[in-house]
């Protein structure tokens, strides 16, 4: 069991100076994955519920603290647990541990900025340009293309058709162009540091 200090202790309710309001670190984290903040929203839970007017919210609150106990001691029993406090690692994270981003991975999601941005635009324009159509313009989708096949359906393949392309360049720009930044923050952050 990880060492918690609890925000409310017994003293503190035994002379009537705790509230009723629920520990706001502990509620804003209860569903994450720090065990001590599901520890300390548990004990508040078990506080509190003497303090019930009625028998199903006292076993409500103690139904509830248990679970929260139950799900710290599984984040517990984690092997790659961290202990509060810690940062995270991974390639967002600058080596510091200041949360900043490295000038790689700016540089990585600028670029993929570049790439995206324009191809969304290019397949939402594609998407809304048939559904404006189809929804103002019947009698021009309804003209014959290709035998009996009309405009409407030559439209829809198109936009399919589109989107695999747009996928296809993706993928080959991925690989250009995004591979390399990728394996030089992974190969700079493995070294110990983001040059």
């Amino acid at each position: 069991m990880a060492e918690c200090s609890a925000q409310l202790r017994s003293n503190d309710i035994a002379a009537g100076q705790a509230t009723m309001t629920i520990p706001t670190r502990e509620a804003d984290t209860a569903g994450s994955s720090d065990p001590c903040a599901l520890r300390n929203l548990a004990a508040w839970y078990r506080e509190f519920s003497d303090r019930a007017s009625e028998p199903w919210i006292w076993e409500g609150r103690l139904m509830t603290a248990q679970a929260l106990e139950q799900k710290a001691a599984r984040l517990e029993a984690r092997p790659n647990h961290r202990q509060a406090g810690q940062q995270p690692a991974g390639i967002l994270r600058s080596t510091e541990g200041n949360g900043t981003t490295t000038p790689e991975v700016a540089a990585l999601l600028a670029t993929k900025l570049r790439c995206i941005v324009p191809m969304i635009a290019v397949y939402v324009t594609a998407y809304l340009g048939l559904s404006i159509l189809s929804g103002f313009a019947k009698p021009l989708l309804g003209t014959k293309v290709l035998g009996p096949i009309n405009l409407c359906f030559a439209l829809i393949a198109l936009n399919y058709m589109v989107a695999w392309v747009l996928a296809v360049i993706y993928a080959r720009i991925a690989n250009r162009w995004f591979g390399p930044l990728v394996r030089r923050i992974v190969e700079a952050m493995a070294h110990g540091g983001a040059s």
